[in-house]
C-alpha cells in the first residue's frame, strides 16, 4: 500500500518558490519560519529562550499571559473572599462553563454540553468505566491495545477486579455453588490488539479484524487516541463504526492527541473520551482533565448510571441540599463531581486563547503536517544510516511526534538524550529504547528541527567513532 506523504509534494514545492533545493540547507529552515506564523514569542522557552524544546508529547510550554490569568483568581479571591463565588468579573461558579466551548471546538463535539473539564485522566476514566462498562452474561470483554499508557491498564484492571470481586461476594452470599468462571481474574477480561511480530505499530486491517472476531463477547473498546510511545494516531471514525457495527461501546484516551492532531468525536460517533491538557495543550503540570460524552447518551428521559457529586448537578440545584435527590446537569456537566478549580481553569483558558488566536486546529495542524514532514525528511536524507523512525510515514497516521531508535551498536536512547540536552535540545526516552521528539507548531520554529537534526548528527558521528567500551561504560 502507498504511503501518502503529501507533505514531501508540498516541501518540494515551497524549495521551488524559494529557489533552494538542498533540504539540509539552513535558508530553506528560515524561509520556511518567514512563511508560516509561529506564536513562540507568547510562551516562556526553557534554559532562558535558547532551549530547543521537542518535549511537548510530554509537557507543554508555559504561555506567558498565563501568570497573569492566575494572578486575577488570586486577587478575585483576596479581595472579595467568598463573594467571589457569585459576584464581580468572572465569579468562580461559572468557571468552569468558561472553557466549553473552545474546547467542543478542540475536539469536535457538537456543542458544549458534550464536553467538560474536571478531575484528572485516570479519575475520569474510572467514571467513564463506572457509566459505560455494561457487561452482560455474555458481554463482559474490554478491548484495549498492546502496550498502552500504563496508568490506563492499571485502571481498567482495577475496575474489572472489582466489579467481579464484588459479583463474586454476592453469589457466595447468596450461596451459589462453584460453576465456570471461579477461577477467573481482571486480566481475563481484558483483550489485548496485538501488532504483527517485528512491527512498531498497528495494521488498521488486524484492528478491525480483531473486532470481528471478538465483537460478540465484547462489551467496550478502549483505546488510545494516537499512541503514546510509537506515536501512530489510530483511525478512530473507522475504528468507532467498525465497534459499533458489532454493538460495542467505544471510549478513547486522547492525552496525545487532543491539541495535536485534528478531531471530530461528534460527528464519528465516539461514546465518550477522555484526556488531560498538560500536554500539547499548554495548561500546565497535572492540569485539569476533560471529558467528551456524546449527546447520545445523555438526551434520554432517564439519567445514566454514573458516580455522582454536588457540582453534577442541576445548577439551580447545586445550592438547595436536597440530598434526596440528584437532577444531573444537561450533558457532560452532569459528571462532574466536586467543586471546580478557578486556579486550574484559568491556566486552561489561558492555553485556549492561544489556540483561537492561531486559527483553530485546521490551521495548526495544517502547520504541523509540513513542520514534522520537514523533521521526517531531513532525517531521512541526512541520518538514515544511524537512525530509524518508527512512527508512521503518513500524516493521517501520526500527528507531530516521531519516535525514533538507533542503528548504532551498544548505543541506549537514554545516552543520546543526555547528550542531547547538554547541547540544548530537550526531549525523552521511552522503553524499551526511543527517544520522542515533537515539534509544536505553536512555538517550534523551522530552524529548530534544522538545529536538532544538526546536533542530533553530531552526537551520532561521535558516538559511532567511540570505542565500543566507552558507550558501554556510559
Amino acid at each position: 500500500m502507498e504511503v501518502t506523504r503529501t507533505y514531501e509534494r508540498d516541501l518540494a514545492k515551497l524549495q521551488q518558490e524559494v529557489g533552494i533545493h538542498n533540504l539540509a540547507d539552513k535558508s530553506l529552515a528560515n524561509a520556511l519560519d518567514e512563511r508560516n506564523i509561529c506564536f513562540r514569542d507568547q510562551f516562556i522557552i526553557p534554559l532562558n529562550g535558547s532551549a530547543i524544546y521537542l518535549c511537548t508529547n510530554s509537557l507543554g510550554l508555559q504561555p506567558r499571559r498565563l501568570r497573569d490569568d492566575v494572578g486575577e483568581v488570586l486577587n478575585k479571591w483576596g479581595q472579595e473572599g467568598v463573594t467571589s463565588w457569585f459576584r464581580g468579573r468572572k465569579p468562580f461558579a461559572n468557571v468552569d462553563e468558561s472553557v466549553l466551548d473552545e474546547l467542543a471546538s478542540i475536539i469536535g463535539a457538537k456543542d458544549s454540553h458534550e464536553v467538560v473539564a474536571m478531575n484528572s485522566l485516570s479519575l475520569n476514566i474510572h467514571l467513564m468505566l463506572a457509566t459505560f462498562y455494561r457487561p452482560t452474561p455474555t458481554r463482559r470483554k474490554i478491548i484495549v491495545e498492546e502496550n498502552a499508557f500504563p496508568s490506563d491498564i492499571q485502571v481498567l484492571r482495577s475496575h474489572l477486579a472489582l466489579v467481579y470481586r464484588q459479583a463474586k461476594q454476592k453469589e457466595q452470599a447468596r450461596g451459589k455453588n462453584k460453576g465456570d468462571g471461579e477461577n477467573e481474574d481482571e486480566d481475563d477480561f481484558l483483550l489485548i490488539i496485538r501488532r504483527r511480530p517485528g512491527e512498531s505499530t498497528w495494521r488498521a486491517s488486524d484492528i478491525i479484524t480483531f473486532l470481528k472476531d471478538h465483537g460478540k463477547d465484547t462489551a467496550l473498546l478502549f483505546l488510545s487516541g494516537l499512541h503514546f510511545a510509537s506515536g501512530q494516531c489510530f483511525d478512530m471514525s473507522g475504528i468507532t463504526a467498525a465497534a459499533h457495527a458489532q454493538g460495542i461501546l467505544v471510549g478513547f484516551d486522547l492525552a496525545h492527541a487532543i491539541g495535536n492532531v485534528e478531531l471530530h468525536l461528534h460527528k464519528w460517533g465516539v461514546d465518550f473520551a477522555c484526556w488531560c491538557h498538560y500536554k500539547y495543550m499548554c495548561a500546565g503540570p497535572g492540569a485539569v482533565g476533560g471529558v467528551y460524552v456524546h449527546e447520545k447518551h445523555t438526551k434520554g428521559t432517564s439519567p445514566l448510571p454514573r458516580l455522582a457529586g454536588w457540582w453534577g448537578q442541576a445548577k439551580a440545584a447545586r445550592f438547595t441540599f436536597n440530598e434526596a435527590t440528584f437532577e444531573p446537569a444537561p450533558g457532560a456537566l452532569g459528571f462532574q463531581l466536586s467543586t471546580p478549580s478557578p486556579l486550574m481553569l484559568a491556566c486552561l483558558e489561558s492555553a485556549l486563547r492561544l489556540f483561537k488566536a492561531a486559527g483553530g486546529m485546521p490551521a495548526l495542524r495544517k502547520k504541523s503536517v509540513l513542520l514534522t514532514g520537514y523533521l521526517q525528511l531531513l532525517l531521512e536524507q541526512t541520518l538514515s544510516d544511524t537512525v530509524q523512525i518508527i512512527t508512521p510515514a503518513a500524516s493521517e497516521e501520526r500527528g507531530c511526534q516521531l519516535s525514533l531508535t538507533f542503528k548504532v551498536e551498544r548505543l541506549e536512547a537514554a545516552q543520546v538524550l543526555e547528550a542531547l540536552e547538554a547541547r540544548g535540545v530537550m526531549g525523552d526516552v521511552r522503553h524499551p529504547n526511543l527517544i520522542r521528539v515533537a515539534p509544536s507548531p505553536l512555538y517550534t520554529r523551522f530552524v529548530d528541527v534544522w538545529r536538532f537534526v544538526m546536533i542530533l548528527k553530531g552526537v551520532l558521528e561521535e558516538a559511532r567513532d567511540s570505542p565500543r567500551e566507552t558507550r558501554e561504560k556510559g
